[in-house]
Protein backbone atom coordinates (compact mmCIF):
# COMPACT_ATOMS: atom_id res chain seq x y z
CA UNK A 1 0.00 0.00 0.00
CA UNK A 2 1.75 3.43 -1.33
CA UNK A 3 0.37 6.95 0.60
CA UNK A 4 1.00 9.86 -2.11
CA UNK A 5 -0.06 13.36 -2.71
CA UNK A 6 -1.73 15.18 -5.53
CA UNK A 7 -1.85 19.01 -5.63
CA UNK A 8 -4.76 20.97 -7.41
CA UNK A 9 -3.55 24.43 -7.53
CA UNK A 10 -3.26 26.20 -3.69
CA UNK A 11 -4.44 22.54 -2.39
CA UNK A 12 -2.35 18.84 -2.10
CA UNK A 13 -4.47 16.03 -1.14
CA UNK A 14 -3.35 12.70 0.14
CA UNK A 15 -4.84 9.15 -1.10
CA UNK A 16 -4.09 5.45 -0.52
CA UNK A 17 -3.86 3.42 -3.20
CA UNK A 18 -1.65 0.28 -5.11
CA UNK A 19 -3.03 -2.82 -3.21
CA UNK A 20 -1.38 -5.62 -5.72
CA UNK A 21 -3.39 -8.38 -6.42
CA UNK A 22 -3.45 -12.10 -6.05
CA UNK A 23 -5.06 -13.75 -8.78
CA UNK A 24 -4.70 -14.94 -12.23
CA UNK A 25 -7.83 -14.07 -14.11
CA UNK A 26 -8.05 -12.11 -16.72
CA UNK A 27 -7.28 -8.72 -16.16
CA UNK A 28 -9.90 -5.66 -15.99
CA UNK A 29 -9.04 -1.98 -15.56
CA UNK A 30 -7.77 -0.50 -11.85
CA UNK A 31 -10.51 0.41 -9.50
CA UNK A 32 -10.54 4.08 -7.54
CA UNK A 33 -13.09 3.77 -4.73
CA UNK A 34 -14.83 7.23 -3.59
CA UNK A 35 -16.18 7.12 -0.06
CA UNK A 36 -19.27 9.28 1.00
CA UNK A 37 -19.63 12.65 2.71
CA UNK A 38 -17.27 13.70 5.53
CA UNK A 39 -15.86 10.02 5.59
CA UNK A 40 -12.41 9.29 4.51
CA UNK A 41 -10.89 6.06 2.38
CA UNK A 42 -10.63 4.16 5.74
CA UNK A 43 -14.01 3.68 4.48
CA UNK A 44 -12.32 0.58 2.17
CA UNK A 45 -10.45 -1.02 4.58
CA UNK A 46 -12.04 -4.14 4.33
CA UNK A 47 -13.31 -3.76 0.86
CA UNK A 48 -9.80 -3.25 -1.18
CA UNK A 49 -7.78 -6.74 0.35
CA UNK A 50 -11.02 -8.38 -0.73
CA UNK A 51 -10.64 -6.86 -4.77
CA UNK A 52 -7.20 -7.70 -4.60
CA UNK A 53 -7.73 -11.37 -3.36
CA UNK A 54 -9.96 -11.29 -7.22
CA UNK A 55 -7.58 -9.86 -9.30
CA UNK A 56 -8.55 -5.80 -9.46
CA UNK A 57 -6.29 -3.90 -8.47
CA UNK A 58 -7.81 -1.09 -5.53
CA UNK A 59 -6.77 2.68 -5.34
CA UNK A 60 -9.21 4.67 -2.91
CA UNK A 61 -8.56 8.44 -3.00
CA UNK A 62 -9.46 10.92 -0.15
CA UNK A 63 -10.65 13.88 -2.61
CA UNK A 64 -9.67 17.46 -1.69
CA UNK A 65 -11.64 18.54 1.82
CA UNK A 66 -12.75 14.84 3.33
CA UNK A 67 -10.90 12.58 4.99
CA UNK A 68 -7.28 12.54 5.25
CA UNK A 69 -6.37 15.64 2.60
CA UNK A 70 -4.91 18.44 3.74
CA UNK A 71 -7.02 20.84 4.95
CA UNK A 72 -4.21 24.00 5.50
CA UNK A 73 -5.95 26.31 2.94
CA UNK A 74 -9.30 26.14 4.64
CA UNK A 75 -7.72 26.51 8.29
CA UNK A 76 -8.44 30.36 7.76
CA UNK A 77 -11.01 32.78 7.92
CA UNK A 78 -13.98 32.51 5.61
CA UNK A 79 -12.94 35.35 3.44
CA UNK A 80 -9.43 33.50 2.98
CA UNK A 81 -10.31 30.25 1.77
CA UNK A 82 -10.14 29.02 -1.46
CA UNK A 83 -13.87 27.64 -3.14
CA UNK A 84 -14.40 23.98 -2.41
CA UNK A 85 -17.29 21.87 -4.35
CA UNK A 86 -17.54 19.80 -7.39
CA UNK A 87 -15.19 21.37 -9.51
CA UNK A 88 -12.33 21.31 -7.41
CA UNK A 89 -13.08 17.78 -6.55
CA UNK A 90 -13.35 16.71 -10.29
CA UNK A 91 -10.21 18.48 -10.70
CA UNK A 92 -8.20 17.04 -7.63
CA UNK A 93 -9.56 13.45 -9.18
CA UNK A 94 -8.73 13.96 -12.95
CA UNK A 95 -4.98 15.36 -11.61
CA UNK A 96 -5.15 11.79 -9.57
CA UNK A 97 -5.97 9.50 -12.66
CA UNK A 98 -3.68 11.64 -14.95
CA UNK A 99 -0.77 11.53 -12.39
CA UNK A 100 -0.65 8.01 -10.83
CA UNK A 101 -3.32 5.71 -13.08
CA UNK A 102 -1.17 8.09 -16.40
CA UNK A 103 -4.16 8.17 -18.08
CA UNK A 104 -5.13 4.64 -18.35
CA UNK A 105 -9.17 4.30 -18.29
CA UNK A 106 -10.67 3.57 -14.69
CA UNK A 107 -13.55 1.53 -13.06
CA UNK A 108 -14.97 4.13 -10.83
CA UNK A 109 -16.85 3.06 -7.65
CA UNK A 110 -18.80 5.78 -5.40
CA UNK A 111 -20.55 5.01 -2.02
CA UNK A 112 -23.22 7.36 -0.91
CA UNK A 113 -22.20 10.31 -1.82
CA UNK A 114 -19.47 9.49 -3.57
CA UNK A 115 -22.00 8.39 -6.09
CA UNK A 116 -22.92 11.67 -6.77
CA UNK A 117 -19.08 12.45 -7.17
CA UNK A 118 -18.54 9.10 -9.57
CA UNK A 119 -21.89 10.35 -11.75
CA UNK A 120 -20.51 14.18 -11.73
CA UNK A 121 -16.67 12.96 -13.35
CA UNK A 122 -17.61 10.27 -15.53
CA UNK A 123 -20.11 12.77 -17.49
CA UNK A 124 -17.14 15.44 -17.48
CA UNK A 125 -14.31 12.95 -18.27
CA UNK A 126 -15.82 10.18 -20.44
CA UNK A 127 -12.74 9.04 -21.95
CA UNK A 128 -10.96 8.00 -18.34
CA UNK A 129 -13.67 6.15 -16.85
CA UNK A 130 -14.51 2.44 -18.33
CA UNK A 131 -17.33 1.27 -15.54
CA UNK A 132 -19.02 2.88 -13.13
CA UNK A 133 -20.27 0.99 -10.16
CA UNK A 134 -22.46 2.95 -7.81
CA UNK A 135 -22.90 1.94 -4.21
CA UNK A 136 -26.21 2.72 -2.51
CA UNK A 137 -25.93 6.23 -4.29
CA UNK A 138 -27.08 9.69 -3.36
CA UNK A 139 -28.00 10.69 -6.47
CA UNK A 140 -31.12 12.38 -6.17
CA UNK A 141 -30.54 14.61 -3.70
CA UNK A 142 -29.88 17.63 -5.85
CA UNK A 143 -27.92 20.33 -3.42
CA UNK A 144 -27.67 20.78 0.12
CA UNK A 145 -31.16 23.30 0.45
CA UNK A 146 -31.05 26.19 2.30
CA UNK A 147 -27.43 25.67 4.02
CA UNK A 148 -25.66 27.27 1.19
CA UNK A 149 -27.38 29.97 1.86
CA UNK A 150 -26.34 30.19 5.30
CA UNK A 151 -22.57 28.64 4.95
CA UNK A 152 -22.04 32.10 2.60
CA UNK A 153 -23.85 34.46 4.32
CA UNK A 154 -23.10 33.50 8.07
CA UNK A 155 -19.73 30.82 7.60
CA UNK A 156 -19.79 31.06 11.57
CA UNK A 157 -23.63 29.52 11.86
CA UNK A 158 -22.65 27.01 9.42
CA UNK A 159 -19.34 26.29 10.93
CA UNK A 160 -21.07 25.36 14.43
CA UNK A 161 -23.38 23.01 13.01
CA UNK A 162 -20.11 21.19 11.48
CA UNK A 163 -18.94 20.91 14.59
CA UNK A 164 -22.37 18.65 15.22
CA UNK A 165 -20.64 16.16 12.99
CA UNK A 166 -17.57 15.83 15.16
CA UNK A 167 -19.34 14.79 18.28
CA UNK A 168 -19.22 10.71 19.25
CA UNK A 169 -23.42 11.10 19.62
CA UNK A 170 -23.90 12.00 16.31
CA UNK A 171 -21.39 9.56 14.66
CA UNK A 172 -22.56 6.52 16.93
CA UNK A 173 -26.33 7.55 15.93
CA UNK A 174 -24.99 7.38 12.58
CA UNK A 175 -23.07 4.15 12.53
CA UNK A 176 -26.17 2.34 14.04
CA UNK A 177 -28.13 3.68 10.73
CA UNK A 178 -25.24 2.27 8.34
CA UNK A 179 -25.31 -1.07 9.19
CA UNK A 180 -27.88 -3.89 9.45
CA UNK A 181 -25.75 -6.16 12.13
CA UNK A 182 -25.58 -3.26 14.17
CA UNK A 183 -24.10 -5.67 17.22
CA UNK A 184 -21.25 -6.39 15.06
CA UNK A 185 -20.01 -2.88 13.02
CA UNK A 186 -21.58 -0.22 14.62
CA UNK A 187 -18.93 -0.67 17.48
CA UNK A 188 -16.93 1.99 19.25
CA UNK A 189 -13.85 1.20 17.13
CA UNK A 190 -16.03 1.76 14.33
CA UNK A 191 -17.32 5.43 15.30
CA UNK A 192 -13.62 6.68 15.93
CA UNK A 193 -11.93 5.70 12.79
CA UNK A 194 -15.43 7.28 11.04
CA UNK A 195 -14.13 10.78 13.22
CA UNK A 196 -10.73 10.76 12.59
CA UNK A 197 -9.87 13.25 9.96
CA UNK A 198 -12.64 15.24 12.23
CA UNK A 199 -9.65 16.28 14.52
CA UNK A 200 -7.57 17.50 11.30
CA UNK A 201 -6.92 21.82 11.49
CA UNK A 202 -9.35 23.25 8.47
CA UNK A 203 -11.65 20.44 9.08
CA UNK A 204 -14.12 23.04 9.61
CA UNK A 205 -13.65 25.34 7.29
CA UNK A 206 -13.77 22.59 4.27
CA UNK A 207 -16.45 21.72 5.18
CA UNK A 208 -18.36 25.06 5.76
CA UNK A 209 -16.78 25.90 1.92
CA UNK A 210 -18.28 22.90 0.65
CA UNK A 211 -21.96 23.51 1.95
CA UNK A 212 -21.16 27.52 0.33
CA UNK A 213 -20.74 25.74 -3.04
CA UNK A 214 -24.31 24.29 -2.74
CA UNK A 215 -22.79 20.63 -3.49
CA UNK A 216 -23.65 17.97 -6.15
CA UNK A 217 -26.75 18.00 -8.89
CA UNK A 218 -26.39 15.09 -10.37
CA UNK A 219 -30.36 13.59 -10.86
CA UNK A 220 -30.05 14.20 -14.26
CA UNK A 221 -27.04 12.17 -15.03
CA UNK A 222 -28.33 8.83 -13.79
CA UNK A 223 -31.30 8.81 -17.10
CA UNK A 224 -28.11 10.30 -19.33
CA UNK A 225 -26.44 6.91 -18.67
CA UNK A 226 -28.65 5.41 -21.47
CA UNK A 227 -28.59 7.91 -23.99
CA UNK A 228 -24.70 8.04 -23.45
CA UNK A 229 -22.78 6.84 -26.24
CA UNK A 230 -20.78 4.36 -26.18
CA UNK A 231 -22.93 3.24 -23.43
CA UNK A 232 -20.68 3.35 -20.30
CA UNK A 233 -20.69 0.13 -18.41
CA UNK A 234 -22.74 0.45 -15.35
CA UNK A 235 -23.49 -1.47 -11.96
CA UNK A 236 -25.68 -0.31 -9.16
CA UNK A 237 -25.22 -2.01 -5.51
CA UNK A 238 -27.66 -1.82 -2.60
CA UNK A 239 -27.56 -3.43 0.71
CA UNK A 240 -31.73 -4.47 1.19
CA UNK A 241 -31.72 -3.47 4.81
CA UNK A 242 -30.46 0.58 3.81
CA UNK A 243 -31.69 2.62 6.18
CA UNK A 244 -29.92 5.85 5.31
CA UNK A 245 -31.01 6.01 1.63
CA UNK A 246 -33.88 2.95 1.64
CA UNK A 247 -33.85 1.46 -1.32
CA UNK A 248 -37.53 0.99 -1.58
CA UNK A 249 -37.80 4.57 -1.96
CA UNK A 250 -34.31 5.15 -4.48
CA UNK A 251 -33.80 1.41 -5.99
CA UNK A 252 -36.72 1.81 -8.05
CA UNK A 253 -36.23 4.89 -9.46
CA UNK A 254 -32.57 4.15 -10.43
CA UNK A 255 -33.50 0.86 -12.37
CA UNK A 256 -36.06 2.88 -14.45
CA UNK A 257 -33.74 5.77 -14.99
CA UNK A 258 -30.58 2.99 -16.18
CA UNK A 259 -32.18 -0.06 -17.10
CA UNK A 260 -29.51 -1.34 -19.06
CA UNK A 261 -27.15 -1.73 -15.76
CA UNK A 262 -26.34 -4.23 -13.69
CA UNK A 263 -27.95 -4.79 -10.65
CA UNK A 264 -26.93 -6.24 -7.64
CA UNK A 265 -29.04 -6.38 -3.81
CA UNK A 266 -26.80 -7.75 -1.19
CA UNK A 267 -28.51 -9.55 1.47
CA UNK A 268 -27.93 -9.25 5.73
CA UNK A 269 -26.31 -5.03 4.56
CA UNK A 270 -27.38 -2.08 5.12
CA UNK A 271 -26.46 1.60 3.86
CA UNK A 272 -21.82 0.23 3.49
CA UNK A 273 -21.25 -3.11 1.52
CA UNK A 274 -18.10 -2.27 1.51
CA UNK A 275 -17.63 -2.52 5.11
CA UNK A 276 -20.13 -4.92 6.03
CA UNK A 277 -20.36 -7.17 2.93
CA UNK A 278 -16.87 -6.45 1.64
CA UNK A 279 -15.94 -9.84 0.22
CA UNK A 280 -19.60 -9.71 -1.55
CA UNK A 281 -19.02 -6.52 -2.72
CA UNK A 282 -15.67 -7.31 -4.37
CA UNK A 283 -16.97 -10.91 -6.04
CA UNK A 284 -19.96 -9.05 -7.82
CA UNK A 285 -17.47 -6.16 -8.85
CA UNK A 286 -15.15 -8.21 -10.43
CA UNK A 287 -17.85 -10.64 -12.24
CA UNK A 288 -19.20 -6.98 -13.86
CA UNK A 289 -16.06 -5.83 -14.85
CA UNK A 290 -15.15 -8.56 -16.54
CA UNK A 291 -18.69 -9.51 -18.30
CA UNK A 292 -18.63 -5.93 -19.35
CA UNK A 293 -15.74 -3.97 -19.35
CA UNK A 294 -12.87 -5.92 -19.47
CA UNK A 295 -11.07 -4.62 -22.63
CA UNK A 296 -13.25 -1.22 -22.50
CA UNK A 297 -10.67 1.26 -23.38
CA UNK A 298 -7.61 -0.96 -23.08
Amino acid sequence: MRVGAVGVGRIAAQSVADLPTSSSSPPVPPLVALHGFDSSLLEFRRFLPCLAAVGVAGHAVDLVGWGLSSYAPFDAPAEARPPLGPEQKRAHLYAFWKTVLKEKPMLLLGTSLGGAVALDFASAHPSAVAGLALVAPQAYTDGIGPLATVARAAPWAAAWGVRLLRTEALRGAANKMAYADVDTYATEDAMRIGRLHTHAAGWEGANVSFMASGGYSVSSLMPALETREPKLPTLIVWGRQDEILPPGDTAPRARSDAPSASFEWVDACGHCPHLEQPAVLADAVAAWARREVRGVGQ
